[in-house]
C-alpha cells in the first residue's frame, strides 16, 4: 500500500516536471524570435537597433584559434555593454567571457581567446548584453561566426 502511494507521487513529480522543461522551451523560443542576430563576415558585422546600429570589427580577419582575438564594437551614445561571452554552437566549449580593456568615446575594446578542439570548423556565438541608458533597459544582441582549423 505504501508503495502504491510512493509510485504516484514520482509519477506525478516527473510529469510536472515534464510539464515545466515543455513550458520553458515554449517560452525560450518565443523570446529568441524578438533577439538581434548577425552574421559575422569579412572580419565585421553590424546590428541595427531601431534607427541606431552597433558594428563589430574582429582582428585578425581570420579568426585565430588559441590566440588572442581582438574586438572592437562601435555603439552609438547612450549605449554601454554590461558584458559579453561566446559559447560553441555545435559543440559544448564552455562560457568563454569577453574580457574589457578599454572604452573611448563610442568604441569598445575587447579580447578573447577562442579554444581549440577536435571539430575542424567550429560555429560559435557570441553574447554582447548592452544597456541602453535612454531606454533605461538591457538588449541582447547575438553575432555568429565560424572558425576553421
Amino acid at each position: 500500500m505504501i508503495k502504491k502511494k510512493h509510485t504516484g507521487v514520482i509519477f506525478a513529480l516527473i510529469f510536472l516536471a515534464g510539464l515545466f522543461v515543455l513550458v520553458k522551451i515554449n517560452n525560450h523560443q518565443l523570446s529568441d524570435a524578438n533577439k538581434s542576430y548577425c552574421s559575422l563576415e569579412h572580419g565585421q558585422c553590424e546590428i541595427n537597433q531601431g534607427e541606431q546600429s552597433i558594428l563589430l570589427q574582429i582582428q585578425p580577419e581570420s579568426i585565430p584559434l588559441e590566440e588572442e582575438l581582438s574586438l572592437t564594437f562601435t555603439l552609438p551614445s547612450g549605449y554601454n555593454i554590461t558584458r559579453g561571452w561566446i559559447t560553441g554552437i555545435n559543440m559544448y566549449m564552455g562560457k568563454i567571457p569577453l574580457i574589457i580593456e578599454s572604452v573611448d568615446n563610442n568604441q569598445t575594446q575587447a579580447v578573447t581567446f577562442l579554444g581549440s578542439c577536435s571539430e575542424p570548423d567550429m560555429q560559435w556565438l557570441m553574447t554582447l548584453e548592452v544597456e541602453n541608458t535612454h531606454r533605461q533597459q538591457t538588449d541582447t544582441l547575438y553575432f555568429r561566426f565560424r572558425t576553421h582549423r
